[in-house]
């Protein structure tokens, strides 16, 4: 068991007291909510773990799916810092519809 899964079985199991931040992989005493979950001050306040949303592509389109595009998901991204997103951070935004569909509306239009 690594660090960060000790400190979420910590967190769990009511070992500690505060929220975990899965960005810096510290616990601290108060998180924000962002597009990809909660996250710690420090993180939030860090303008280069910032989702850079003109970098998010899609894939899964199908037009004989139109005008639901039930398939189509986001498959890739960029911080603002030019590091990839991480798979739990696509699933995250993977999980707003609204966003998977504007894009595929921006990708097609």
């Amino acid at each position: 068991m690594d660090k960060l899964e000790y400190d979420k079985w910590k967190l769990d199991n009511n070992e500690i007291d505060g929220y975990f931040c899965p960005r810096c992989e510290l616990t601290v005493d108060d998180v924000f909510t962002t597009p990809i979950g909660e996250i710690c001050e420090k993180c939030f306040d860090d303008k280069d773990h910032e989702i850079d949303f003109s970098s998010l592509e899609v894939e899964g389109i199908d037009t004989r799916d139109y005008p639901d595009f039930c398939d189509a998901y986001i498959c890739s991204g960029q911080y603002n810092s030019g590091d990839e997103l991480t798979d739990s951070d696509l699933d995250k935004l993977n999980d707003d519809c609204e966003l998977v569909y504007n894009l595929v509306q921006k990708h097609l239009y």
